[in-house]
């Protein structure tokens, strides 16, 4: 039995974290190194907690958070997207992990811990140690339908709109080699000032540049074109089982044309012709806002519950730095739920 750390930017422990990550049977993108590191900076570090016993392995990516005024103090929390501590074996006791990692949280002078869940709760070791938190549900497209079955299933307004997509003349451009980057850029950044979207999504190109050197084989990229031009665009994540939808956007000149639509469909029946079970739509920025009612129109009946976990690792530091916040600007006050409190 062993329990390790692994660092994605050290070449050796790279490389234990990968092997581990290949031997595993669902190979969830969220687990790979190359995408923790994705969010890995100057001040936060990509690293997996690890659990092995020969008949289980528990697999933890985290980003270890530097907390400014803070000397010999971070905070954990998983990167973007459904994360937590996967854990795959018949047999053994995975469970041993958490007494390990706290262990190694009291060392590494962690503060707090913040998770986002896999939406699959099968994948996850259980008996989390913190507070596991309902957030909102996200929407989740199962694939085991026949073609026509799958096209019922979908609202009648989206079968509708693509129909309208198909007769004004747009075609899916699927590019796995990520030809088009500068045109889902652009369509991107677009989609996301129109809606104001959080500095958190502006990311620079060499963001993606780094999914399509760094995560062959989990990621896809999908265009709808017409006239020659992209019109909308989708970033995909991949699993062996499931596809995600990641980032994409629409131009917004051609919404009556309903390119998004289609592009949604065209993806979709993708991932159920290439065997995958799943595809991940997600949710929307708030509770049962426009955004999720949209996804939800590809998928009726597919809501999950996302979940999200909080922890307070060491009380007194915590205290400390709420304290020390507070002090700094009397009248700061963390916004309700926000979690760790001290960085809202």
């Amino acid at each position: 039995m062993s329990f390790t750390v692994w660092h994605a930017g050290d070449p050796a422990e790279r490389a234990e974290w990968l092997r581990a990550w290949s031997e595993w049977p669902e190979r969830e993108v969220f687990a790979h190194p190359a995408y923790a590191e994705l969010y890995e900076t100057n001040a936060d570090r990509a690293l997996c907690a690890a659990w092995r016993d020969g008949a289980s392995t528990v697999l933890f990516p985290l980003l270890a958070r530097a907390i400014p005024l803070a000397a010999g103090h971070c905070d954990l929390s998983t990167p973007y997207g459904y994360g937590g501590p996967f854990v795959w074996g018949e047999a053994g006791n995975p469970l041993q992990f958490w007494p390990a990692y706290e262990h190694w949280t009291r060392e590494r002078g962690a503060v707090s811990e913040f998770v986002r869940f896999n939406l699959f709760p099968d994948a996850l070791l259980g008996s989390y140690p913190g507070e596991k938190v309902y957030r909102m549900m996200n929407v989740v497209r199962a694939l085991d339908l026949s073609p026509e079955e799958l096209w019922q299933d979908f609202d009648y307004k989206v079968r509708k709109n693509v129909k309208r997509a198909r007769s004004s003349g747009i075609r899916i451009v699927h590019d796995p080699e990520g030809a088009r980057m500068e045109d889902f850029l652009r369509i991107y950044r677009g989609t996301m000032a129109r809606r104001h979207a959080s500095g958190a999504y502006d990311f620079p190109a060499e963001f993606f540049r780094r999914i399509q050197t760094h995560l062959n084989g989990c990621h896809t990229w999908f265009h709808a074109v017409l006239d020659g031009a992209a019109i909308a665009t989708e970033l995909v994540l991949l699993s062996p089982h499931r596809g995600y939808s990641f980032l994409g956007g629409t131009d917004e000149r051609y919404f009556a044309q309903r390119p998004n639509d289609l592009l949604k469909v065209a993806i979709i029946e993708w991932c159920r012709e290439t065997g995958r079970r799943a595809f991940v739509l997600g949710g929307g920025y708030e509770p049962s806002d426009g955004i999720f009612r949209y996804k939800l129109s590809f998928a009726p009946s597919g809501q999950r519950e996302f979940h999200i976990g909080k922890r307070i690792l060491n009380q007194e530091a915590y205290a400390a730095l709420v304290a020390s916040r507070r002090g700094a600007d009397p009248g700061w006050q963390p916004h309700p739920g926000y979690f760790p409190a001290y960085r809202a």
